[in-house]
């Protein structure tokens, strides 16, 4: 494939209603039926068994949502000049540092409309806490960072979007990043939350709920910023987008077991298959804008497309059960804001019908 058909295959994977979609789709590119064209999940066999062990959709989901706030702290504290694993004394000690190191000023807070006489001088128990903040400033930051939508309109559970204008991570550190398990990639970040590398693993288990076909999407590319400034980054591919499916391949016989394995069909240098798809392009509309998925255009950043999706009502994203409530219970404190969208078409005209 060239490269306008690699991207072509992205974007109707991208706005695929649902799990048989993405199965006729790449079976069109001969790469669903050749287990020659994807790897084990974690680079092992057996990390079916970490992924069940995550039973509650609603707190895989959350993984999700922290791994994107850590993507959007350390793209921050690269765009700094700063590797967030130097060990720099002067990086943030911690995830709400982090957030009042790169998204608030000591003049803002000091502006803040609180009782001083609560608080020290420097104001420090409030700095970092966006509680805080106008609604205006965790609408813009949301907006521009992090953003949850559903999608879908064939079945009765929707496409769960987790878009972030995070670090990214280009072609050849995808498989040891974002498709990676147990290695333990932030362990040395003070300021991550996700440390442990299997967080992430347990949403593919709620996936694929009404077709009972469970794929995860997930495109990303490196913040072009960090390759400029860190020329160890640098690749013939740096610059590329690259995206995978997971898949859940049930066992076919009494003995097998469960295994997740992600598309990875390109050889590097080695002849060793382990680059995935990727493709050039200086932007991809990856953000939800005004009720309409996949609109607003991004420079780098990561998307995760969970198809059919595990979520107690079908008023996805408001509702008595809605996603936004199970969010907030699992998230009380969650060092970022994040937009939630509703582009599922049956929900939005439930919404106009109340």
């Amino acid at each position: 494939m060239n490269n306008k058909e690699i991207k072509n295959l992205c974007l109707s994977l991208m706005n695929a209603q649902d799990s048989k979609e993405v199965v006729e789709l790449l079976k069109k590119y001969d790469l669903w039926d050749n287990d020659d064209l994807w790897r084990n999940y974690g680079e092992r066999e057996g990390s079916w068994g970490t992924i069940n062990n995550q039973g509650n959709p609603a707190f895989a989901l959350t993984e999700k949502i922290t791994n994107a706030v850590d993507a959007v702290l350390m793209n921050k504290c690269w765009e700094s000049g700063k590797d967030p694993k130097s060990g720099d004394r002067l990086l943030p000690k911690s995830p709400r540092d982090a957030v009042h190191k790169y998204f608030e000023t000591n003049k803002e807070i000091k502006s803040y409309n609180l009782d001083k006489s609560l608080f020290d001088e420097n104001l420090e128990d409030v700095a970092g806490l966006q509680q805080y903040w106008t609604d205006k400033k965790s609408r813009e930051i949301a907006e521009e960072n992090i953003n949850l939508s559903v999608s879908g309109d064939k079945g009765y559970h929707p496409n769960v979007i987790i878009a972030d204008k995070g670090e990214g991570q280009t072609p050849e550190k995808l498989p040891q990043t974002i498709m990676s398990l147990h290695v333990g990639n932030k362990k040395a970040i003070s300021f991550a939350q996700g440390k442990w590398n299997q967080g992430g693993a347990g949403a593919i288990l709620h996936c694929g709920q009404d077709s009972k076909i469970q794929l995860q999407f997930v495109l990303t590319r490196r913040n072009p910023k960090i390759l400029k400034k860190f020329s160890n980054q640098k690749s013939s591919l740096a610059q590329n987008w690259s995206f995978t499916i997971l898949r859940r391949n049930k066992p076919k016989l009494d003995t097998d077991v469960s295994e997740a394995k992600y598309l990875c069909p390109l050889e590097d240098e080695n002849g060793d298959r382990v680059i995935p798809l990727n493709f050039s392009s200086d932007e991809m509309a990856i953000f939800p804008q005004k009720g309409s998925q996949f609109t607003k255009k991004s420079e780098h950043g990561t998307v995760i497309i969970l198809y059919e999706y595990k979520i107690a009502t079908s008023a996805a994203i408001f509702g008595s059960d809605s996603l936004f409530r199970q969010l907030d219970i699992q998230l009380p404190r969650i060092p970022l804001p994040v937009r939630l969208h509703e582009t599922k078409k049956k929900n939005k005209q439930r919404e106009n019908n109340q």
